[in-house]
Formats: C-alpha cells, structure tokens, sequence
C-alpha cells in the first residue's frame, strides 16, 4: 500500500465519518424539531463536523446549547402564535363593536328621519285643514256678501 493510496484512504474514511456526523446532527435536528427552524443549517452542520473531527468533546457542548436554543425559539414561537391569536381575537371583537355601533347609528338615523317625516305629514296635514276651514270661512262670508247684494238689487 502506497503513500498516495493511505492518503485517499483516509480522505475517504474522514468523508464518511463527516456524513456519519453530519447525518447524526440531521437526525438531532430532526429530533429537536428543529429541521424547519434553522434557515442555515449549512454552517451548523460544518461546524458539528468540523467539532467533531477537531474537538468531539465539545459535541455535547454544542448539543446542549442546540438544544438549549431551540427549546427557547420553540417557546418564543408558540407564544408569538398565542400573542397573534390574540390580537385577531381582539381584531375580530373590535370589528363586531364597530359593526354594532354602526348599526345601531343607522338605526337611530332611520327612527329620526321617519320621525321627521311623520313631523312634517302632521304638519301638512293641519297647514290643510286651515287652508280647508279659511276657505269655508271665505265662502261663507261670500255667500253672506252674495246674499246681502241680491237683497240690495231687489229692494
């Protein structure tokens, strides 16, 4: 076995012990609930690799903070879930007072301009009745006139 041919042996055995590591973090993520977390797990998987050949004593360091962080950022997202419920609960009760206190507005203006019309169809209504009892009036005080001239004409 030659020198070329140890080298590539391990070349090759440092890249299947890199996609065994890099595989084993997948599969932590993966476990975490973390794979849809991370936008770049790129650079964490290097590092994790690049810990792994260089410092495998910190892995666990590096597990726990994964571990530490995504329990933090899971919490921080069911709360931002929660807070966002909330606030569409909140949105949802503000448009119905809204839409309630519209209404009852429309209301109101609709019972004060049938009001208004009923005001002015009284009124109409009585302006009618002195018009009608005037023009009596003036009839029979014309007919009175009528009579007391024929009364002259014939006398």
């Amino acid at each position: 076995m030659g020198v070329e041919e140890s080298t590539e042996k391990r070349q090759t055995e440092r890249e299947e012990s890199e996609d065994l590591g890099e595989l084993r973090f997948i599969q932590i993520l993966t476990e975490l609930g973390a794979d849809k977390l991370f936008k770049d797990q790129c650079e964490l998987g290097t590092l994790w690799c690049a810990l792994q050949r260089d410092r495998p004593e910190l892995l666990s360091i590096l597990e726990d903070v994964l571990v530490h962080s995504v329990s933090h950022l899971q919490d921080s997202l069911r709360e931002r879930d929660s807070l966002e419920l909330a606030l569409r609960r909140r949105e949802s009760d503000h448009d119905r007072v809204v839409r309630s206190i519209y209404e009852e507005m429309e209301s109101q203006n609709r019972e004060e301009r049938e009001k208004r019309l009923a005001q002015d169809s009284i009124r109409q209504w009585d302006r009618r009745q002195k018009i009608a009892e005037e023009l009596k009036t003036r009839e029979q005080e014309l007919e009175t006139t009528l009579a007391k001239q024929r009364e002259v004409e014939t006398s």
